[in-house]
């Protein structure tokens, strides 16, 4: 509940607030979308020796799912006008599949589809399908980008969808509810996960732990804690309501974070 004694002033100052975090999360989710992508692409083609591997209905669990994804992406890329894209289509057809024979590699693919469609792929493929003994390759992937296993990442692409579709749209995201994601509280030191429990689960807080997680795991150079602490100076009507958020008190001395 927002506070009723809060003035014009103060609505003001949270609306220009989530403006500014809005932007911020759209830009690390785009860097972890790159890897997404990028992963997806080499981890499959390798393993199936195919740069068309996504054409192959074997590969996923749901067949109208699949049909679907490859409508979108057969209609994203005939509409591409890059000039990369230009010259596949004057240039080269594909013999894996002959109703998409126009459509080119994944690497190629994965430059014109949206989140959506690269959502729809991750949590429509077939796992067994990439069992390399006594390991599962999307499970390793998942793990990667500091997930326990494929599942887990599923969920937590889930939430980056939401987030990154409310960002697109320019709807509120800092107290808005969101699903509770599992496995990002763990008070077991040994696990790179929160030690200190949210106030609310299903707030914008359990989405910046995913977004610490995944940007330490790859590297990505983003401090997400530091991110937050600088629109807290910046913005002390955020601080002052960061419970709303899902904040816990004395969030920041969490480990966790560190």
């Amino acid at each position: 509940m927002f506070d009723s004694s809060k003035t014009f002033e103060d609505i003001e100052k949270l609306y220009r607030f989530d403006d500014e975090l809005r932007d911020k999360l759209f830009t690390i989710i785009g860097r972890i979308e790159i890897k997404l992508r990028s992963k997806l692409s080499y981890i499959i083609t390798k393993h199936t020796n195919d740069p068309f591997w996504y054409l192959n209905q074997n590969l996923f669990m749901d067949i109208s799912k699949h049909d679907n994804i490859l409508i979108k992406i057969n209609d994203s890329f005939s509409h591409c006008k890059d000039e990369y894209a230009i010259h596949y289509k004057n240039k080269y057809i594909n013999n894996k599949n002959l109703q998409y024979n126009s459509l080119p590699p994944f690497w190629i693919v994965a430059e014109v589809i949206m989140f959506g469609e690269l959502y729809n792929i991750y949590t429509n493929l077939e796992k067994n399908k990439f069992v390399v003994y006594p390991n599962n390759l999307l499970d390793d992937l998942a793990k990667e980008f500091g997930a326990k296993n494929l599942l887990e990442l599923n969920k937590w692409l889930i939430f980056i969808k939401v987030i990154r579709n409310r960002c697109a749209h320019h709807s509120r995201v800092w107290n808005t509810n969101y699903f509770a994601p599992n496995g990002i509280y763990n008070s077991d030191l040994r696990f790179h996960r929160l030690k200190i429990r949210p106030s609310n689960y299903n707030r914008i807080y359990s989405f910046f732990a995913i977004l610490n997680i995944m940007t330490n795991a790859l590297s990505i150079d983003i401090d997400i804690k530091n991110t937050i602490i600088e629109l807290m100076i910046k913005y002390p009507i955020f601080n002052e309501m960061k419970s709303t958020a899902g904040f816990p008190l004395n969030w920041d001395s969490d480990p966790f974070w560190n």
